[in-house]
Protein backbone atom coordinates (compact mmCIF):
# COMPACT_ATOMS: atom_id res chain seq x y z
CA UNK A 1 0.00 0.00 0.00
CA UNK A 2 2.77 1.98 0.97
CA UNK A 3 4.62 1.54 -2.68
CA UNK A 4 1.59 2.44 -4.60
CA UNK A 5 1.11 6.21 -2.47
CA UNK A 6 4.35 6.50 -3.36
CA UNK A 7 3.72 5.94 -7.26
CA UNK A 8 0.77 8.03 -6.73
CA UNK A 9 2.77 10.71 -5.83
CA UNK A 10 5.09 10.47 -8.49
CA UNK A 11 3.07 10.21 -11.17
CA UNK A 12 1.51 13.53 -10.03
CA UNK A 13 4.80 14.80 -9.54
CA UNK A 14 5.68 13.78 -13.19
CA UNK A 15 2.37 15.41 -14.23
CA UNK A 16 2.84 18.90 -12.18
CA UNK A 17 6.47 18.99 -13.89
CA UNK A 18 5.03 18.64 -16.96
CA UNK A 19 2.77 21.59 -16.75
CA UNK A 20 5.34 23.52 -14.99
CA UNK A 21 7.88 23.15 -18.04
CA UNK A 22 5.05 24.32 -20.31
CA UNK A 23 4.46 27.87 -18.51
CA UNK A 24 8.37 28.21 -18.46
CA UNK A 25 8.04 27.75 -22.32
CA UNK A 26 5.49 29.86 -22.43
CA UNK A 27 7.46 32.90 -20.49
CA UNK A 28 10.68 32.32 -22.90
CA UNK A 29 12.55 30.59 -19.70
CA UNK A 30 12.74 27.52 -21.40
CA UNK A 31 13.59 26.30 -25.47
CA UNK A 32 11.97 23.75 -26.98
CA UNK A 33 14.68 21.16 -27.07
CA UNK A 34 15.11 21.40 -23.48
CA UNK A 35 11.13 20.52 -22.70
CA UNK A 36 11.38 18.36 -25.69
CA UNK A 37 14.17 16.67 -23.64
CA UNK A 38 12.79 16.67 -20.24
CA UNK A 39 9.57 15.02 -21.74
CA UNK A 40 11.49 12.13 -22.76
CA UNK A 41 12.71 11.47 -19.55
CA UNK A 42 9.47 12.28 -17.92
CA UNK A 43 8.33 9.29 -20.58
CA UNK A 44 11.27 7.24 -19.59
CA UNK A 45 10.11 7.34 -16.03
CA UNK A 46 6.28 6.49 -16.29
CA UNK A 47 7.37 3.16 -18.61
CA UNK A 48 9.19 1.95 -15.07
CA UNK A 49 5.95 3.25 -13.28
CA UNK A 50 3.64 1.18 -15.86
CA UNK A 51 5.80 -1.41 -15.30
CA UNK A 52 5.76 -1.48 -11.80
CA UNK A 53 2.08 -1.54 -11.64
CA UNK A 54 1.58 1.84 -10.56
CA UNK A 55 -1.41 3.09 -12.67
CA UNK A 56 -4.37 1.90 -10.14
CA UNK A 57 -6.86 4.87 -9.64
CA UNK A 58 -8.39 7.07 -11.85
CA UNK A 59 -5.82 9.76 -11.47
CA UNK A 60 -2.86 7.79 -12.50
CA UNK A 61 -3.93 6.86 -15.47
CA UNK A 62 -5.36 10.42 -16.16
CA UNK A 63 -1.44 11.34 -15.25
CA UNK A 64 -0.35 8.67 -17.76
CA UNK A 65 -2.31 9.69 -20.21
CA UNK A 66 -1.27 13.34 -20.17
CA UNK A 67 2.16 12.42 -19.95
CA UNK A 68 1.74 10.31 -22.82
CA UNK A 69 0.23 12.67 -25.06
CA UNK A 70 2.98 14.54 -25.43
CA UNK A 71 5.02 12.19 -26.91
CA UNK A 72 6.07 12.25 -30.75
CA UNK A 73 4.79 8.88 -32.04
CA UNK A 74 0.98 7.87 -32.91
CA UNK A 75 2.05 4.39 -30.77
CA UNK A 76 2.66 7.08 -27.68
CA UNK A 77 -0.92 9.21 -28.37
CA UNK A 78 -3.03 5.65 -28.73
CA UNK A 79 -1.42 4.88 -25.57
CA UNK A 80 -2.36 8.10 -23.92
CA UNK A 81 -5.97 7.64 -25.32
CA UNK A 82 -6.02 4.05 -23.64
CA UNK A 83 -5.13 5.31 -20.43
CA UNK A 84 -7.72 7.77 -20.94
CA UNK A 85 -9.98 5.43 -21.16
CA UNK A 86 -9.09 3.64 -18.23
CA UNK A 87 -9.38 6.66 -16.20
CA UNK A 88 -12.62 7.59 -17.45
CA UNK A 89 -14.24 4.17 -16.57
CA UNK A 90 -12.41 4.95 -12.84
CA UNK A 91 -14.44 8.60 -13.01
CA UNK A 92 -12.11 10.55 -13.52
CA UNK A 93 -13.79 13.82 -15.01
CA UNK A 94 -11.12 15.87 -16.34
CA UNK A 95 -9.78 12.71 -18.57
CA UNK A 96 -13.20 12.68 -20.54
CA UNK A 97 -11.74 15.76 -22.30
CA UNK A 98 -8.36 14.24 -22.56
CA UNK A 99 -10.17 10.80 -23.94
CA UNK A 100 -11.13 12.94 -27.13
CA UNK A 101 -8.26 14.92 -27.06
CA UNK A 102 -6.09 11.87 -27.16
CA UNK A 103 -8.04 10.34 -29.80
CA UNK A 104 -7.84 13.36 -32.04
CA UNK A 105 -4.02 13.51 -31.56
CA UNK A 106 -3.86 9.94 -32.93
CA UNK A 107 -5.92 10.43 -35.60
CA UNK A 108 -4.07 13.47 -37.23
CA UNK A 109 -1.05 11.95 -36.13
CA UNK A 110 -1.96 9.25 -38.98
CA UNK A 111 -3.14 11.57 -41.75
CA UNK A 112 -6.93 10.94 -41.08
CA UNK A 113 -9.82 13.80 -39.60
CA UNK A 114 -10.08 13.96 -36.15
CA UNK A 115 -13.36 13.59 -34.40
CA UNK A 116 -14.05 16.27 -31.95
CA UNK A 117 -12.26 19.61 -33.46
CA UNK A 118 -9.36 19.60 -30.22
CA UNK A 119 -6.28 19.54 -32.23
CA UNK A 120 -4.99 22.74 -34.34
CA UNK A 121 -1.92 23.95 -34.80
CA UNK A 122 0.01 27.82 -35.64
CA UNK A 123 0.67 28.36 -38.96
CA UNK A 124 2.06 31.35 -40.84
CA UNK A 125 1.95 34.94 -39.37
CA UNK A 126 -1.46 35.00 -38.84
CA UNK A 127 -2.50 32.77 -35.96
CA UNK A 128 -4.14 29.04 -36.11
CA UNK A 129 -5.39 26.33 -38.46
CA UNK A 130 -7.66 23.34 -37.19
CA UNK A 131 -6.95 19.77 -38.47
CA UNK A 132 -9.75 18.62 -40.50
CA UNK A 133 -12.53 17.17 -38.38
CA UNK A 134 -14.92 14.19 -39.09
CA UNK A 135 -18.39 15.92 -40.36
CA UNK A 136 -20.09 13.36 -38.74
CA UNK A 137 -19.39 13.68 -35.24
CA UNK A 138 -22.13 15.95 -33.56
CA UNK A 139 -21.50 18.54 -30.85
CA UNK A 140 -23.79 16.36 -28.71
CA UNK A 141 -20.94 13.49 -29.13
CA UNK A 142 -18.32 16.78 -27.99
CA UNK A 143 -20.83 17.26 -24.69
CA UNK A 144 -20.41 13.72 -23.80
CA UNK A 145 -16.33 14.68 -23.51
CA UNK A 146 -16.82 17.94 -22.10
CA UNK A 147 -15.36 19.60 -25.92
CA UNK A 148 -17.02 22.67 -26.60
CA UNK A 149 -19.19 22.97 -29.45
CA UNK A 150 -17.32 23.23 -32.86
CA UNK A 151 -18.65 26.86 -34.14
CA UNK A 152 -17.66 27.97 -30.19
CA UNK A 153 -14.24 26.53 -30.72
CA UNK A 154 -13.96 28.14 -34.49
CA UNK A 155 -15.02 31.29 -32.78
CA UNK A 156 -12.38 31.45 -30.44
CA UNK A 157 -9.61 30.64 -32.73
CA UNK A 158 -11.05 33.29 -34.96
CA UNK A 159 -10.49 35.48 -32.21
CA UNK A 160 -7.12 34.65 -31.17
CA UNK A 161 -6.15 35.07 -35.53
CA UNK A 162 -7.55 38.91 -34.98
CA UNK A 163 -10.42 38.05 -36.84
CA UNK A 164 -8.52 35.91 -39.89
CA UNK A 165 -10.30 32.97 -41.14
CA UNK A 166 -9.27 29.84 -39.42
CA UNK A 167 -7.81 27.49 -42.24
CA UNK A 168 -8.59 23.63 -42.17
CA UNK A 169 -5.47 21.70 -42.21
CA UNK A 170 -4.56 17.89 -42.74
CA UNK A 171 -1.26 16.12 -42.04
CA UNK A 172 -0.12 14.00 -44.98
CA UNK A 173 3.33 12.47 -45.08
CA UNK A 174 5.06 14.02 -42.43
CA UNK A 175 3.34 17.51 -43.99
CA UNK A 176 0.52 19.84 -43.40
CA UNK A 177 -1.39 20.54 -46.26
CA UNK A 178 -3.92 24.07 -46.20
CA UNK A 179 -7.50 23.37 -47.02
CA UNK A 180 -9.53 26.84 -47.89
CA UNK A 181 -12.08 27.08 -45.04
CA UNK A 182 -14.53 27.82 -48.38
CA UNK A 183 -13.51 24.03 -48.96
CA UNK A 184 -13.93 22.70 -45.29
CA UNK A 185 -16.50 20.92 -44.15
CA UNK A 186 -19.45 23.00 -42.97
CA UNK A 187 -19.30 22.40 -39.38
CA UNK A 188 -21.55 24.59 -37.89
CA UNK A 189 -21.88 27.09 -35.50
CA UNK A 190 -11.24 25.47 -32.02
CA UNK A 191 -9.36 26.62 -28.58
CA UNK A 192 -7.69 24.21 -26.70
CA UNK A 193 -10.15 23.81 -23.81
CA UNK A 194 -7.89 22.45 -21.51
CA UNK A 195 -9.83 20.57 -17.55
CA UNK A 196 -9.13 21.18 -14.55
CA UNK A 197 -6.81 18.80 -13.07
CA UNK A 198 -7.93 16.58 -10.39
CA UNK A 199 -8.45 18.39 -7.12
CA UNK A 200 -5.02 20.05 -6.19
CA UNK A 201 -3.78 20.05 -9.30
CA UNK A 202 -2.38 23.16 -11.56
CA UNK A 203 -3.28 23.39 -15.48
Amino acid sequence: MYELRSHHKELRALFEADQADRRTLTDGKLSQPELSVRDIQRRQRLEELVADGALVSGDDYYYAAYLLQHGTAPEEYRRAHDFAAQAVTRDSRPARWLFAATLDRWLVSRGEAQQYGTQYVRVGPHGYAIYTVDPQVSDEERAQYDVPPLGEQLRMLTERNGGWPVPWVQRLNGKLQIIEPDDAPDAGPVHLIVPVPPTGQHS
